[in-house]
């Protein structure tokens, strides 16, 4: 087993656990021989004897070593020490794109468009390499914080020559972003990857997955029987017809009508918000069914008649003429006149084609004379609640107006029943993502503030400008959503400059105070010592730091010590905590008594300066040598 703090190989430092996967478990490492964060990812113990895994993790290292490209994540090593297998790849500064989207949503149309161009000329690298990557989704895109993409995970990416693994009547990826043909059994082909950045592309803009379920079964059969939802009519922006057609053009049920290519894919994608595509048709895939093709010198319907041989002539005899039958004739020429006649006065009767008038704003009963005025008939009056026509006026109808009918159709009259007044509803402690949607749609304006949070998760609402229970009219009513970004790591600001970082956290929403304190290893107004260590999960705004700020070394009054005996300058200096040299030398002075002192008393010196105390050791004997004896003692503090 492995832990933060082991060393790989005598170079990987694992310094933190980022999570683990099916056979796998990351870390975050420093490499120390090149003083850089790296990515470890270590093979579980579990499936060393397991050939198929090994072939994945090995398959993996081989596909991304190939691929060098600044929207692949890069492979540094891969190493067997003997007790780990693992590789050692790029770290990623920030999050994958499932956990962003959620925090983000909804995305603007630009930014998506530039999300999908990365991602998407990444993947055609790697199919121009041969390479298929078999798993895309949001969890496998990182998303770096300057928004640089990196596409990641290729355990189970193949060749497409590869015949070392089976795939048929194998389900391989993730079942929300498998294409129609995998669901089936089919192989994994470049445009089944094409069919997972259609998903991708529709999760950018919707926030979710097209397709949902209670089993993978049922997921699968939507995957090949069910269209694809229309982001033109659903999403919550304005989305254009070029882009969704990006988006339909990806995910054909039938593989044959994807894009041919990725590079045929990423040219529609820069294109698709140009003003000159914002009009075009929308895509609709063709129905493969088999078109049966007449014969190129056969026009019109052609009954073939069976060969038979010819029959012969049979004579009957010839009736004599009757008068019945000029009889019939003429009851026949009369009844063609009547019929012609009532033919003539249809057509000269025949209602005319009239347009149904605007009425927003009159009143039912001027609405309702509008109508009849041109030939409509009322059909029946639908009360409906709006926001911006007053009770008792008329609001639309059904045909809308402007419509071409005839004479005598039927119209539904729609009228005002008053505002859309509604009770707004407690929407602390859920998703913020969902409930933006959900209140976007209905006309509310939203605004957002992120607020780190030690009680409510990520991505979820702390609280809401609006009281619930609150009666509002949706469209046009602003609201303000707190939405918490969980809680944050204290980090360790020993040696930063206070001033920098009391700026940071005020704005993240701390309480920063300090205290000033001398200091003979960190610098006037750096940061010496702060009140919580390092590492603790905590929220801002709920939180009050001090920091220990320096104000530099202390400064001391050197005192007089000349005459003072050798206890009153020890204990003296002790207390003012000055470093100091005792040395003894002969003199007619007193034994024991200061004769001398290196700094003259009263001058001001830093904490730390070293000062030189010369003590009397009495008269020299005459008798002994003339040469100065002097004996040194050091004392620091």
């Amino acid at each position: 087993m492995v832990a933060v703090g082991d060393v790989l190989s005598q170079r990987y430092k694992l310094e933190r656990f980022i999570g683990s996967g099916g056979t796998a478990t990351v870390y975050l490492a420093k490499d120390l021989i090149l003083d850089r964060q790296v990515a470890v990812k270590i093979l579980r113990y579990d499936f060393y004897n397991d050939e198929k895994t090994l072939k994945r993790f090995q398959r993996e290292a081989r596909a991304v070593s190939e691929l060098v490209h600044e929207n692949i994540v890069e492979l540094y090593d891969v190493d067997d020490d003997g007790q780990n297998r693992y590789l050692v790849m790029e770290h990623v500064d920030g999050t994958d794109l499932k956990q962003y989207i959620r925090e983000h949503y909804p995305l603007s149309l630009v930014e998506v468009v530039n999300i999908m161009t990365q991602v998407v000329n990444a993947v055609s690298v790697a199919h121009h390499k041969g390479i298929i990557h078999r798993d895309l989704k949001t969890q496998n895109i990182l998303i770096r914080k300057d928004g640089v993409i990196k596409i990641t995970d290729f355990g189970i990416a193949i060749g497409l020559s590869d015949t070392a693994v089976t795939q048929t009547n194998t389900l391989v990826g993730s079942i929300h972003y498998l294409s129609p043909e995998q669901s089936r059994g089919g192989s994994a082909t470049n445009q089944s990857d094409i069919y997972a950045l259609g998903i991708i592309l529709y999760e950018l803009i919707m926030g979710e997955v097209p397709f949902n379920g209670d089993s993978a079964v049922s997921i699968a059969m939507k995957h090949f029987q069910s269209p694809m939802p229309s982001i033109v009519e659903n999403a919550v922006q304005t989305v254009p017809q070029s882009l969704e057609n990006v988006l339909l053009r990806a995910t054909t049920k039938n593989p044959k009508y994807r894009y041919p290519s990725c590079t045929s894919m990423l040219q529609d994608l820069r294109t698709c918000l140009k003003l000159s595509r914002q009009n075009e048709k929308k895509f609709i895939e063709p129905s493969g069914k088999p078109v049966v093709k007449q014969p190129s010198n056969v026009s019109g319907n052609v009954v073939v008649k069976p060969k038979t041989p010819p029959s012969k002539p049979t004579f009957k005899p010839q009736k004599k003429k009757s008068k019945k039958g000029f009889v019939l004739f003429a009851m026949l020429f009369a009844a063609l006149l009547v019929i012609g006649a009532g033919t003539m006065f249809l057509l000269a009767n025949r209602p005319k084609d009239v347009q149904v008038p605007e009425v927003v704003g009159k009143t039912e009963v001027d609405a309702t004379k509008l109508l009849a005025d041109i030939g409509l008939i009322v059909e029946k009056v639908e009360k409906e609640k709006s926001d911006t026509v007053k009770e008792g006026m008329a609001i639309k109808t059904d045909p809308k107006s402007n419509t071409v009918v005839k004479q005598n159709s039927k119209v539904i009259l729609y009228v005002s029943s008053g505002e859309n007044m509604e009770t707004f509803e407690d929407y602390t402690n859920k998703e913020y993502s969902a409930i933006y949607t959900e209140l976007i749609k209905k006309g509310y304006i939203i605004e957002r503030k992120t607020e780190a949070s030690a009680t409510v998760k990520a991505g979820y609402i702390i609280s809401q400008s609006i009281q619930s229970g609150t009666k509002v009219t949706p469209k046009g009513t602003v609201v303000t959503f707190t939405v918490s970004s969980g809680e944050i790591t204290f980090e360790n600001y020993t040696n930063q400059l206070f001033e920098t970082v009391k700026g940071k956290l005020v704005s993240e929403g701390f309480n920063v105070t300090k205290e000033e304190v001398h200091s003979n290893t960190v610098k006037e107004g750096y940061i010496v010592d702060q009140s919580i260590t390092a590492g603790t999960k905590v929220n801002p705004t709920q939180t009050s730091v001090k920091f220990f700020v320096s104000i530099g070394k202390k400064e001391i009054t050197m005192p007089n010590l000349y005459g003072s005996s050798k206890e009153f300058v020890e204990n003296q200096l002790s207390d003012l905590g000055v470093t100091y040299i005792l040395k003894q030398e002969y003199s007619e002075n007193p034994v024991g008594t200061v004769i001398q002192q290196s700094i003259p008393a009263g001058s001001v010196i830093k904490e730390g300066v070293e000062v030189t105390i010369t003590i009397s050791r009495g008269k020299q004997n005459q008798t002994t040598t003339t040469e100065t004896t002097t004996e040194t003692t050091r004392r620091r503090y």
